[in-house]
């Protein structure tokens, strides 16, 4: 037999910061999905394009060859990972409200709450599960990763196939793309 499934409130409305929150997320979910299935595309093109080049330009069997097929194998499978896992917390954010109008009796009224919690504490408080927030590591994760095989397979193909100077003057630029990453770290 089937559990009875939970009432749900038609008319509840989630308030204002947890909506902000919720859309917030929701934007950057949606605008990952798009980042990363390109990401893919582009690694699909690339292996085709590495694929074709002549031994005499880049010799498969050669130490920058492997790279760069390994830079792309990888690149495809954490962008492809980085796409599904932002599809699945764009379905997990968007379902916050409903899930929130289901328990709405356990929560006090607007006007009386002062919440003292941070971001994931408020929105588990309304709804999310528990798994989201290892899934937005997850998709965090694949989806820098994905990035930084795609700078890696630049770098792998500028250094066997240009000129000294060339790639090192690229590399210089790759790490100047790469600085935005370092906001990501922690601060004291």
């Amino acid at each position: 037999m089937n559990p009875r499934p939970p009432k749900t409130r038609v008319s509840y409305d989630l308030p204002a910061t947890i909506k902000s929150i919720q859309a917030g997320w929701l934007a950057t979910f949606q605008s990952a999905a798009i980042i990363s299935a390109l990401l893919v595309v582009t690694e699909s093109v690339l292996l085709a394009f590495f694929r074709n080049l002549s031994p005499s330009k880049l010799n498969p069997e050669s130490a920058g060859g492997t790279a760069l097929a390994v830079f792309t194998y990888l690149g495809w499978f954490f962008g492809t990972s980085a796409t599904f896992s932002s599809l699945l917390l764009t379905d997990e954010f968007g379902e916050i409200h409903v899930r929130a109008s289901q328990r709405e009796s356990m929560l006090e009224p607007l006007d009386n709450m002062v919440i003292h919690e941070d971001v994931s504490s408020l929105l588990k408080r309304y709804g999310a599960r528990r798994i989201t927030k290892p899934v937005i590591w997850h998709w965090f994760a694949m989806l820098v990763f994905s990035f930084f095989c795609l700078i890696g397979q630049l770098l792998v193909y500028i250094w066997v196939t240009e000129r000294r100077p060339v790639a090192i003057g690229m590399s210089f630029v790759a790490g100047f793309v790469l600085l935005p990453i370092l906001s990501l770290v922690p601060s004291k």
